[in-house]
């Protein structure tokens, strides 16, 4: 399901915590789930972000839902190699 059909759901549900919080939930794992075999979905996060600029969100469900995706644009962090022990080596000589 796209995510602007799942925010209209959501800003028409009119749902209060805790209840908006568990359908904000529901909504963004329904999307995540119904992304293609092998899509990125970090891309495809900001793509939905994008389709949902600008549309008014009143709802604490629909706000909670734009949280996950922004949460899931941002790009994951890889670990990088600081050198161990020849690192310490290079910094010690």
């Amino acid at each position: 399901m796209s995510a602007t059909k799942i925010m209209s759901a959501l800003e028409a549900a009119h749902l209060q915590n805790p209840a908006a919080g568990l359908a904000a939930k529901s909504g963004f794992l329904e999307w995540l789930f119904c992304l293609p075999d092998g899509a990125n979905a970090s891309i495809e996060a900001r793509k939905a972000l994008q389709g949902l600029d600008g549309a008014p969100v009143c709802s604490d469900a629909g706000a909670q839902f734009l949280e996950y995706l922004r949460d899931a644009a941002r790009p994951l962090v890889s670990p990088g190699r600081r050198g161990g022990a020849s690192g310490r080596r290079r910094v010690l000589h």
